[in-house]
């Protein structure tokens, strides 16, 4: 592997743990990482590791600031390749079948799976460039009166009906208060009315006898 990787040391850092530290960070361990599957394409001499390190590091900066034409580009590109690879396993998968049909199994699964990952990278894409936009709407839940606030609930309707008990109630209470007081008030009339009569009575019968 070629090029040496710059481990740049902390204030108050020793060796080993700038060393991890670099190692571990996300854009040099894909440098290492890539340089792996590509050296076939180019020859490992031809690889530099701290080159490639700096290149993602900037394509990461690319993202933080916003500009996402690498992530589009790369994105991009995968759906081709995918669909490549669809295209080549099913035509390999057409040439075994009626012969061996273990072999054109395989080779239809990984045609298809390459053909969901080339969508799901399609959708990925159109979700970048036309992000769905989000609504949040506030809900007030009122129903007869009922108001539920921090977890109290107050309903109204409770209430009013203990207002109209208690004034039926009250009102059924008048009314025999007053059933009460009449039946009072006109039994004396009623006594008052006959011992009227009685003394009229006598008194014409006193009449009559004196003459």
């Amino acid at each position: 592997m070629a090029g040496e990787l710059e481990i740049k040391i902390k204030k108050d850092e020793c060796k080993k743990t700038a060393f991890a530290r670099t190692v571990m960070s996300p854009n040099t361990r894909h440098a290492i990482t890539s340089e792996f599957f590509t050296s076939t394409t180019g020859g490992r001499d031809q690889h530099d590791t701290k080159s490639t390190d700096n290149e993602i590091q900037r394509r990461i900066e690319n993202v933080k600031n916003g500009d996402m034409s690498d992530i589009e580009a790369t994105l991009v590109a995968q759906t081709i390749t995918l669909d490549a690879i669809f295209h080549e396993m099913a035509y390999r998968a057409s040439l075994n079948m009626g012969e061996h049909l273990q072999a054109t199994e395989t080779y239809m699964r990984m045609a298809l799976k390459s053909q969901a990952q080339s969508r799901c990278t399609i959708e990925a894409l159109n979700e970048m460039k036309n992000p769905k936009s989000i609504t949040i709407t506030k809900q007030a839940n009122i129903s007869d009166q009922q108001i539920v606030n921090n977890g109290t609930m107050n309903t109204g309707s409770t209430h009013a009906g203990e207002n109209v008990k208690e004034s039926n109630e009250l009102l059924l209470s008048e009314v025999k208060h007053e059933t009460v007081d009449s039946r009072t008030k006109t039994s004396p009339k009623r006594a008052n009315t006959a011992s009227k009569a009685v003394e009229t009575i006598n008194r014409r019968k006193n009449s009559k006898g004196k003459g």
